[in-house]
């Protein structure tokens, strides 16, 4: 008789929760938006309508399991794969997808157990009741997991191949003009007319696994306009600029950095100079590649316009160039580099201050007669007159195309680093 009665109690409880279950469900949405931030603040006008119906679904699985004692399987969660691949969509993090699952929870817990109040003879199934909680908790929030991130994999996949194939088109010089491709592109906010970039990258080398990148370049994608794809081991990007000039996208390159970074990948990149055509965007991924090789390895992004004519001819290493420095001085810039570069580094700062041997001096912080030993003992081993400009400038393109990681430390219009003196300058100097 006990047994009935709870089974009838049981049926009580399932049909009052069944009464109320729209409400409880729009309550645990209401709960959800406001708890969640990555909710709260999401643009997405369906957001709330969507959680609700979500929750509403999950508790139907609650009572049916109320009704009927059956322990609730994956496959009574199928909404929960669209609704998954929603919150990915919309740049949800699990975390919250998770955390918004058991607020819902805990909504309707609670509302079970104000109605189990109206009726002290339905406390006891309430009791019972919470063991199905638990199972439509732990199953739900499992599969949850799993349809996140299986949701997450299907839409990086699809997109990167999407853009991949745009961005494979537009450096070929072939702009889409029809189809989902040209779609994609205006979804980018790419179009013709309009201004643009194109950036090249390289992620430097990270204890990070390659899936990490590709799941950041897949939430940057998301999260900004443009096109960011990886072609091998480089990451190219065809931008939309949205300001006057390329200034504007030094808040765009910046959260770029911080979000590689936050998964500890370095990244060094070059930006071309803005073009109005997307017929430009293969001479323009060349100029980007050009500033990214300009960084000579460091982490950063450089700007192609922010290059001076003279950086830009010698950024890219040349073969031919590097073969028409004289012997003579090949030798003294190699040896020079192997022992330290002081007179690399002098020759730089001498360059920098205009040939003024004193001005260069107080930037090494050495005596101005160490610097005019230095350029005197240049001079020597060179056989370059020193204070001919042509023969300086020769010197600086041997010191530019045979010691760029040298450059990368000890750029030419910045304070250079004090080297230490030579006894014989030492001597010269008293």
């Amino acid at each position: 008789m006990t047994d009935d009665v709870s089974s009838n109690h049981k049926q009580r409880l399932a049909d009052l929760i069944q009464e109320s279950v729209q409400e409880i469900a729009n309550k645990s949405a209401d709960r959800v938006i406001k708890e969640v931030a990555s909710y709260r603040d999401n643009p997405a006008p369906s957001l709330r309508a969507e959680v609700s119906a979500h929750c509403r679904a999950v508790f139907e699985i609650f009572i049916e399991n109320l009704r009927s004692s059956v322990t609730p399987d994956t496959a009574d969660y199928s909404v929960t794969s669209m609704y998954a691949m929603n919150r990915v969509a919309q740049s949800i993090p699990l975390a919250d997808f998770l955390r918004a699952f058991r607020i819902s929870q805990i909504t309707l817990w609670e509302s079970v157990q104000a109605i189990a109040d109206t009726e002290p003879a339905l406390k006891d199934a309430s009791a019972k009741a919470v063991v199905g909680m638990l199972q439509v908790l732990e199953t739900g929030a499992t599969t949850a997991a799993t349809a996140y991130a299986e949701a997450e994999r299907y839409i990086i996949a699809d997109a990167t191949r999407a853009t991949r194939d745009v961005v494979e088109a537009l450096l070929g010089g072939n702009p889409p003009t029809r189809g989902p491709h040209l779609a994609a592109l205006h979804t980018a906010g790419l179009s013709s007319g309009s201004p643009f970039v194109v950036m090249s990258g390289l992620a430097l080398a990270t204890p990070s696994a390659p899936r990490d990148l590709t799941q950041a370049l897949g939430r940057l994608s998301s999260a900004n306009r443009g096109l960011l794809t990886m072609r091998q081991d480089e990451i190219i990007g065809i931008l939309p600029v949205s300001g006057p000039n390329i200034d504007s996208m030094e808040g765009t390159m910046q959260r770029m950095v911080t979000v590689l970074r936050e998964r500890g990948i370095a990244l060094t990149a070059g930006l071309s100079m803005v073009n109005s055509k997307l017929e430009a965007a293969p001479e323009a991924y060349r100029e980007a590649q050009v500033a990214r090789v300009a960084r000579r390895g460091k982490p950063g992004v450089q700007y192609l316009d922010r290059l001076s004519p003279f950086d830009y001819l010698l950024a890219a290493p040349d073969p031919t160039a590097q073969r028409l420095v004289s012997p003579r001085v090949r030798r003294f810039v190699e040896e020079d580099a192997a022992s330290g570069g002081v007179y690399i580094e002098t020759l730089l700062a001498y360059i920098a201050a205009n040939l003024n041997a004193k001005a260069a001096a107080e930037v090494l912080y050495v005596h101005s007669n160490t610097v005019y030993y230095r350029i005197e003992r240049i001079a020597e081993r060179t056989g370059e007159d020193i204070r001919n400009f042509l023969s300086v400038l020769d010197l600086l393109v041997a010191v530019k195309l045979l010691t760029p990681k040298m450059l990368a430390q000890t750029p030419l219009c910045g304070p250079a680093v004090s080297s230490s003196v030579s006894p014989q300058e030492v001597r010269r100097d008293e």
